[in-house]
């Protein structure tokens, strides 16, 4: 009979049933409302002294009780148990340390600075008066500052990574990865047809 292969081979049991559904049947979520001390209610006492002194003092602490709701989320051992074989995580770039950072933008600000002023050099942009000179300052302020970010990105997005061995790590990481996902898609795909039997807690494909 074809409910032959859901009998459990270890211990011959019916009780059995696939471990998907006994995963997903095991996460409950819901809405639970308690009373809960939402605050508190102080009473105090001021005594007036005869030169006019005021002085008050905590004589009463009454809590404030109320609905409090929250979000439920529970489940169970053997959905713990029998939850499907995780999924590798994808590997991050190293980033530069904070040294690398310090040393990058010093020489892009400067890389830029020199840059700047050998374009205003060969522009020509001499300064007769006090709007030439305020011309060059705000534009030769401006370019430096965006080149020194352009500067920046390249040294430390770009030159680094390939200088510190960074991105052949990451490559290597990545191909690793792959395979790995590989082998998970497979893992995943057996897990769907697992089975588990719910008397001795033994797993089994269904016979073909």
């Amino acid at each position: 009979m074809d409910n032959e292969r859901y009998v459990c081979p270890e211990c011959g049991s019916e009780n059995t049933a696939s471990v998907p559904l006994v995963y997903k049947n095991g996460h409950t979520t819901g809405i639970s409302t308690k009373v809960e001390i939402i605050g508190h209610t102080i009473e105090t006492k001021v005594t007036t002294y005869s030169d006019g002194h005021k002085d008050s003092e905590e004589i009463g602490n009454t809590p404030i009780y109320g609905n409090v709701t929250r979000p439920i989320n529970a489940t169970t051992d053997l959905a713990r148990e029998l939850a499907p074989p995780p999924e590798p995580e994808m590997p991050v770039i190293e980033e530069a340390g904070f040294f690398i950072h310090v040393i990058a933008t010093i020489i892009s600000f400067v890389g830029a600075f020199k840059i700047t002023n050998m374009v205003i050099f060969l522009m020509n942009w001499e300064s007769t008066g006090f709007g030439e000179f305020l011309r060059n300052l705000v534009l030769g302020g401006i370019s430096t500052l965006i080149l020194s970010i352009f500067l920046w990105v390249a040294l430390v997005e770009g030159l680094w990574p390939s200088i510190s061995g960074a991105k052949r790590r990451h490559e290597e990481a990545m191909m690793k990865y792959y395979e790995d996902l590989k082998q998970h898609r497979k893992k995943y795909e057996s897990w769907e047809k697992l089975y588990v039997c719910l008397r001795c807690g033994h797993r089994f494909h269904l016979p073909e």
